[in-house]
Formats: structure tokens, sequence, C-alpha cells
């Protein structure tokens, strides 16, 4: 049953430093226990008397009857024998030095076990710095070796602590290749499980996610991708075509527009480029990570496909509802890359409410649904705007 613990703990640990933390916590309780029942098995032999003498009589202990105190002098022995500690009892007759010297040789072989064990976990611990402090190391020795100026040393030194921040990033699902061998259906588990929060942070994503089937999962494993990006990294510029949309997870992202007056700051759980998931789209601006940061891209084109393979499913068709509701708003007003006011939300959040209201409504007054198969997506490749195709499928103007 420990050992059943110990292991779900570790499963649970997602830092090296504290898995470290607990392989030696899990050696030290190992050794308090193993010592306790040695203990117990040297008080019982000491409490048992005879004609004889005993150790218990060699303690202050014994003479005041205090058991808690009788315990302590007996754990106390145990653990001498385990460490080159001193120790004022010893065996008194034939049965206790038989026991004591079994202790020697069991304390023998374990006490260098629990020593080599702890020595390697604190080996890795100080290992998980090593090539950071390598690499310090030869950029001093570089600096020195080409008498680099202390102005111009300073001056990397702080570009570097910067950058090191940015590549101590978390890892991301490609970054573990094992990922790769899983089953498909852990990995799909998998990526919902990180990309649906974000998903949500969109609109109308956030409105019809309760009328959601398989379109979530689809989009999830085949539209998105993580990204990280180094400081001042342009992600886009002005006047090229988007090919995806994005939401910030870590850090920000900085926007630059020649109709704005000041840099726009996108933080985390935003999204920007929207209108390029409706119909095509080029940048406005220039988007540039103002730190280290991380984002998803949904992939406009795959995104599209998916929602015009399932046309007759309840959430695709409030999308379509959304995406000619989109369009007719960026006639009638400008749109830019970024939502730059709680107005401008406010009124994407009414359009998708909008947009999700009949399928809800249906929902109420039909306890079933007839849902439409959904085709293979791993034949995924490409497609064209989202609400140029397919549109006319949906008799209520989606």
């Amino acid at each position: 049953k420990l050992i059943e613990v110990s292991v779900r703990l570790f499963d649970s640990l997602t830092s090296d430093v504290r898995v470290m933390i607990a392989k030696v916590m899990r050696l030290v309780t190992f050794i308090i226990l193993l010592n306790h029942y040695i203990a117990c098995a040297w008080y019982a032999i000491g409490t048992i008397g005879g004609d004889h003498s005993f150790w218990m009589e060699e303690t202050e202990a014994y003479l005041s009857g205090d058991p808690w105190a009788q315990y302590v002098s007996a754990f106390h022995w145990s653990l001498t024998q385990f460490t080159p500690a001193t120790q004022n009892l010893g065996p008194q007759n034939v049965s206790e030095r038989a026991f004591a010297s079994l202790v020697v040789m069991v304390a023998l072989v374990t006490f260098s076990t629990f020593l080599g064990k702890m020595t390697s976990a604190m080996t890795q611990l100080l290992n998980l710095n090593a090539a950071k402090w390598q690499e310090e190391a030869t950029l001093r020795k570089f600096f020195s070796d080409n008498s680099i100026s202390a102005s111009l040393t300073m001056r990397i030194w702080g570009c570097y602590r910067r950058q090191s921040g940015w590549r101590d990033q978390r890892l991301r699902m490609t970054d573990v290749e094992y990922f790769s061998f899983m089953p498909k259906r852990l990995q799909m588990q998998l990526r919902r499980e990180i990309y649906s929060p974000h998903l949500k942070r969109l609109p109308i994503l956030e409105a019809s996610y309760p009328l959601s089937t398989m379109e979530i999962p689809a989009i999830c494993n085949h539209a998105l991708s993580e990204h990280v990006g180094a400081p001042l990294q342009e992600i886009f510029v002005a006047l090229t075509t988007a090919h995806e949309a994005l939401c910030v997870t870590v850090g920000s992202l900085e926007y630059e527009c020649r109709h704005f007056i000041e840099v726009v700051k996108v933080y985390v759980g935003e999204w920007v480029c929207e209108p390029a998931i409706w119909g095509s789209w080029t940048h406005r601006g220039v988007l540039t990570s103002h730190a280290s940061s991380r984002w998803i891209s949904m992939e406009v084109d795959r995104f599209g496909l998916i929602m015009r393979e399932t046309p007759q499913l309840p959430m695709s068709r409030a999308i379509r509802r959304y995406a000619r509701s989109f369009a007719q708003m960026a006639a009638r007003e400008p749109i830019y890359d970024v939502t730059c006011s709680n107005d401008d939300w406010d009124t994407r959040r009414r359009m998708a409410e909008n947009a999700v209201k009949p399928e809800l409504m249906a929902r109420k007054k039909s306890s079933s649904f007839t849902l439409g198969g959904l085709s293979t997506y791993a034949s995924i490749s490409s497609s064209k705007s989202f609400f140029s195709e397919g549109s006319s499928q949906d008799n209520n103007g989606g």
C-alpha cells in the first residue's frame, strides 16, 4: 500500500527539483521506519528480563519507569548502528549480543545503499543547473581571453539573463517525444485539456461550447499548435496575409498600428486576428513579443474545413450564424487585428449569444439530436475562406 501511494505521489510531481526532494524524503522515511522496528525489537529484548542482566538496566529510563523514555533510548541505540555515532548502551547477554550483531550486518548493507542513493539524488539535483553553470563559465572565459570591456560585458550579461529566462519556458507537447507514441485517444484528451480553456476565451466558442459534440476535440487536435516567442520577436507585420489567429497563454505581446496613437498590449487570454477565422484578412499592424511569451495559434484553413465537414451539428450551425454576423459588422465599421475596447467585446458576445440561441431553443424542444458523422480528420490539409463556402447548408441564415 505504501509503495502504491509513493508511486502516485511521484506521478503527480511536475518539477525535477520536487522529484529529487521527494526521493530524498522517501529514503529518509525508509531509514526511520526501519530503525523504528529495530528499536521495538531491541526494546522487547531489554524488557524480557530473566536471571541475567539486560541492557535496559543501564538506562535512567528503566529506573524512572517511563515507557516513552525507554523507547527513545532504544531508538537512539538503533540509529547509532547505522551511523558512526556514539552510544553508552550495549548488549549485556548472549541474546542481546546476537541481535546486535545481526543489526550491524543489516545496517552495513542498508546504510551503504542509502548513502549511494542519497549521493545520486543530490548529484542529479546539482546537475539540473549544470548546463547553465557551464555556459556561464564559458562566457566568463571568453570575456577574459578576449579582453572585452567592462561596459560591453555588462550589456551582454544583461541580454544573456533575459534570454535565459526565455529559454526556461515551460515545455510544449512537441518537446516531449513520448507523446508522439501515446495512443491517439490519450493525445486528443491531453490536447483538449490544454487548449479548451483558451478556446473558450473566444466569444463564439465560449457561447457554443455546450453544443459541442465532436468539433472541439477536432479543433484541439488538428487546428491548434503551441509557439514560444523570444523578446522583441516579430510575430507578424502589416500588409501580410493572415493564416492563423492566436491566443496569448504566457507573457504579453505588443501591437502597433498606424491607426492607433499608442501601442496596444495583448495579455494572457486575449485573441489576436479573429477576423482571419471568418474570411480573408490582411494584417493591419505589427505584433511583437514584448517579453518571453507563449501562445497557441489556430490555423484558419483547418478550422474552416472542420466546420464544413460537420455542417449539420448544432455548434457548426451556430458558428456559421456568427460568421455571417461578423462579416456584416466588418462591412459597417473598421476592425483590426486586436479587439481594442470592451464595447467591441460586448458586441461580439451579443453576436455569439444570438447565434447560439436558436440551437439552445431547439435543444429544449427536442431531447435528442440527430448527429451527423465526422469524416476522418487525418487527411485535413487546407481550405478557403470559412463563410465563403457551405453557408447555404444552414437554413437559419448561418
